[in-house]
């Protein structure tokens, strides 16, 4: 059994630097390369899935940063078809985060703030962490500007909601998520707007 702090330690490592996109690239490559002539890269991609389950079940919330190695090994996204299962559209296959996001950790957000430089690398990322996050985090995740793109996070949302529950502590985060969609809407338009003005 590895210890928590080596699951997490061993996410630290997985994950890319803060660099130019060409050397993240070039990491990518690199580190595939090493791990290809010990093993296939499915072969890779599954260990790496495994890593991430390990890391799910032990509450280690570090994997949220190696998604975007994961996504690097999986086959190249296909164009959204949808209506699309919420794990195909997050990249997030094989992984039980449904089940885990419903408990309520206050540090997978941080984690996330920490990296964020990794979504410039990996636009698929951004869709895997509104599907990780618990939902009384994802309005300050859409405030915190994750996403540039309101069509994803349109679509994230609406898978989130999909399937919510309420009860009356989850409709207070419901209702506070669709104030903040809607605000975010709003400034949308009203950049629009100003920037047709100009």
């Amino acid at each position: 059994m590895v210890p928590k702090g080596t699951l997490a330690e061993l996410c630290c490592l997985l994950c890319l630097d803060k660099e130019s996109q060409q050397t993240i690239l070039d990491e990518h490559h690199r580190i595939t390369k090493v791990f290809v002539e010990v093993t296939s890269p499915t072969s890779l991609k599954i260990n790496l899935t495994n890593l991430c389950q390990r890391c799910i079940d032990e509450q280690v919330d570090q994997w949220v940063w190696i998604l975007p190695l994961l996504h690097f090994l999986s086959a190249p996204f296909q164009p959204e078809h949808l209506p699309m299962e919420e794990d195909t559209w997050a990249g997030l296959e094989g992984l039980p985060f449904a089940e885990r996001r419903k408990e309520q950790r206050g540090t997978l957000l941080q984690l996330m703030k920490d990296k964020k430089y990794l979504m410039e690398f990996d636009k698929t990322l951004v869709k895997s962490w509104m599907c990780v996050l618990p939902l009384k985090s994802l309005a300050e995740f859409i405030r915190e500007k994750f996403s540039s793109d309101l069509l994803v996070t349109l679509q994230g949302v609406s898978y989130r909601l999909e399937n919510v529950d309420i009860s009356w502590a989850s409709s207070e985060d419901v209702d506070h998520l669709l104030k903040t969609l809607l605000c975010t809407l709003d400034e949308k338009q009203a950049r629009s707007l100003q920037s047709t003005k100009s």
